[in-house]
């Protein structure tokens, strides 16, 4: 029941953060993670490593992953509509 709870509570920091602190990503987050497969050398890749972690991104400490909050941070309230695609696919 603890496990629920944690995962519900990055919901609301998600849900609460958007449009007042963060942007939403637009799905960037996506796009970004496939440059990752090349070695981050001289740490250039350090920018793209930062805004492509969805828990990074809300500033929160020990706070734990959700795939609902990270829907909601890359597609804000289309959420609703990429969940049900990626649920049939």
């Amino acid at each position: 029941m603890e496990e629920i709870s944690g995962t519900i509570h990055t919901v609301q920091i998600t849900m609460e953060k958007m449009g007042n602190e963060l942007k939403y990503a637009k799905g960037m987050t996506y796009i970004k993670s496939l440059l990752l497969i090349f070695p981050n050398i001289g740490g250039i890749l350090d920018n793209i490593l930062y805004t492509s972690t969805y828990g990074k991104m809300l500033n929160v400490p020990y706070i734990g992953g959700s795939y609902i909050g990270e829907i909601y941070y890359n597609f804000g309230f289309f959420y609703y509509t990429s969940n049900f695609y990626r649920n049939i696919y």
